[in-house]
């Protein structure tokens, strides 16, 4: 998973890959465990997104992606 402009007014890239394709969940947490965005894309090998979280209050995020049983977890900062 590599995520671009970690530092951002809320524009996020994630690109990710997997071996199989599969049902990917995006979520977005906040520093105080509150759930601010969710989204379920359909199955996929392959995932390139811009995300606009620009709406999101400033601070420190978690993004939480799962695919095929897998978890991954990245932070952001939203300015």
């Amino acid at each position: 998973l590599e995520v671009y402009t970690n530092a951002s007014n809320g524009k996020v890239n994630l690109n990710m890959s997997v071996k199989q394709a599969s049902v990917i969940n995006v979520t977005v947490v906040s520093v105080v465990g509150d759930v601010v965005f969710a989204e379920t894309l359909g199955k996929n090998k392959e995932l390139n997104k811009t995300f606009d979280w620009s709406n999101l209050s400033a601070g420190i995020y978690t993004i939480q992606i799962s695919s095929n049983g897998q978890n991954k977890v990245e932070k952001i900062i939203i300015k």
